[in-house]
């Protein structure tokens, strides 16, 4: 029978914040990366931490935790998919995946809580003449560095959109 492991929840979360390393925190608690990922999903749960105080191991657990804490089921979009911010046309993003609440970004430079509102002109929506435009809130940020050049994700939860945007967004929900 497998011995069950007590984890002291204090002691982790300050190895935590005082910069232990991913696998500094696995050798210490004897965790597989897995399990890590496992831990890190309860502490947001409880709050105990926030999801900003783990974006150093954001590789670790961005897959399993945001997958876990969303109430809607993201799809991924299978085609390039242009964003742009409201108010500044010549910067632009990709959608890389979207549900009726929310998206993720790639390309455009966020922080979590920040509002911003998007334009997205979808496949088809050039005819109708409906580009879909919405509020959304910055809810995790994610920045990878590829050589020269960094590499940004975001996650926003959708806070407002009108009437015939969300219809358009079921129709695109639809294509993907």
């Amino acid at each position: 029978m497998t011995e069950k492991r007590t984890i002291k929840v204090r002691e982790l979360i300050r190895d935590l914040r005082s910069g232990f390393t991913a696998s500094q925190l696995m050798n210490k608690y004897k965790l597989s990366t897995k399990n890590m990922r496992l831990l890190f999903r309860k502490l947001l749960e409880v709050n105990a931490v926030n999801k900003t105080e783990l974006d150093e191991w954001s590789s670790l657990y961005q897959c399993s935790i945001q997958a876990s804490i969303r109430r809607i089921r993201r799809r991924r979009i299978k085609f390039l998919l242009r964003i742009f911010e409201a108010g500044n046309p010549l910067e632009y993003g990709f959608v890389r995946d979207l549900s009726e609440n929310g998206l993720c970004i790639e390309g455009i430079d966020a922080g979590v809580g920040d509002v911003k509102t998007f334009i997205i002109r979808p496949p088809g929506s050039i005819n109708s003449g409906l580009p879909l435009v919405l509020e959304a809130t910055c809810q995790w940020v994610t920045t990878q560095e590829m050589g020269r050049k960094k590499k940004i994700l975001a996650g926003f939860e959708i806070t407002h959109i009108s009437g015939p945007a969300s219809e358009e967004l079921q129709e695109l929900l639809g294509r993907s």
